[in-house]
């Protein structure tokens, strides 16, 4: 039997979403292995480890709660989006190749297609209708960037101009960690007064994270004098130092193929907080 290296994260978001009730058991479902194989057969491409890892757990159907967030990989998602960009209205890979060069659009650069991905390797992920970007990764890397593509228009000429690409600023695990942060942001850092609607109310007051043991320093008056009653200013500084500390670990599990449980990421940032002298 082949082991999967990224079992034991997605083994551990599975834990954390279930014990914390960020999601109904229901809402977590995984797709036996020769669904898994249909999808690569359906798209002629060998999937990453990282992804088949989640579509293992996960890739049936998944349904988190948090705020204003949410990632979606599953194969319905994928199919939904595959054929969207096949759609006359998108048609994006066949624009993409009919294009003499494609802009990077956070360098601005243009560059030759052929110089900076592989068409023949990539899957679409999700689609945002209303500005035309589709998610995508390329099939080559075990953990793969996360980019997009997005549409392009000529301002002079009205019109679609064509396609740009996102390098992306997430690895898929990172892009997973980063969504956990968010969900756990969500209910340590945001009021529940702030939350106006029935359903929202519902979903904060169904998260339950105090008992996990490293939650407690967050909840610590120390930390709460430092993130949560003072300043926005000083809570968007929290913000950013565990943005900063998620890219750092995500470099390091792209470079080493370290790859942290949900439990070990946190305690490794307690220890980053200690360092910057925050006093817990």
């Amino acid at each position: 039997m082949i082991v999967n290296k990224y079992d034991h994260f997605f083994e551990s978001v599975k834990s954390f979403v279930l014990e914390t009730h960020l999601a109904h058991p229901e809402d977590l479902q995984g797709l036996p292995q020769d669904q898994v194989l249909l999808i690569e057969k359906r798209y002629g491409i060998s999937l990453p480890s990282a992804l088949r890892s989640y579509l293992s757990y996960f890739g049936k159907q998944f349904k988190m709660l948090g705020y204003g967030y949410e990632l979606n990989f599953t194969q319905k998602m994928i199919d939904y989006v595959m054929k969207e960009a096949e759609e006359e209205e998108h048609e994006v890979l066949l624009r993409i190749i009919d294009q003499p060069s494609i802009e990077n659009v956070v360098d601005h650069k243009q560059y030759q297609v052929s110089e900076v991905l592989d068409l023949s390797k990539i899957l679409l992920t999700s689609f945002i209708d209303h500005n035309g970007i589709f998610d995508f990764i390329e099939c080559k890397d075990e953990n793969p960037m996360v980019q997009h593509f997005e549409k392009l228009y000529d301002e002079k000429k009205g019109g679609l101009h064509g396609y740009g690409y996102h390098p992306g600023e997430w690895s898929f695990i990172g892009l997973f960690r980063h969504l956990l942060f968010e969900s756990i942001s969500w209910k340590f850092f945001d009021r529940r007064i702030m939350e106006e609607n029935k359903e929202g109310l519902e979903k904060y007051d169904r998260m339950s994270i105090d008992k996990l043991e490293w939650s407690k320093y967050y909840l610590d008056k120390d930390v709460k004098d430092k993130w949560y009653n003072i300043k926005d200013e000083q809570r968007r500084n929290f913000y950013k130092i565990k943005q900063e500390f998620s890219k750092k670990m995500d470099v390091q599990t792209i470079e080493t193929s370290i790859i942290m449980t949900v439990d070990e990421f946190e305690w490794a940032f307690l220890e980053h907080l200690r360092i910057l002298g925050v006093n817990i």
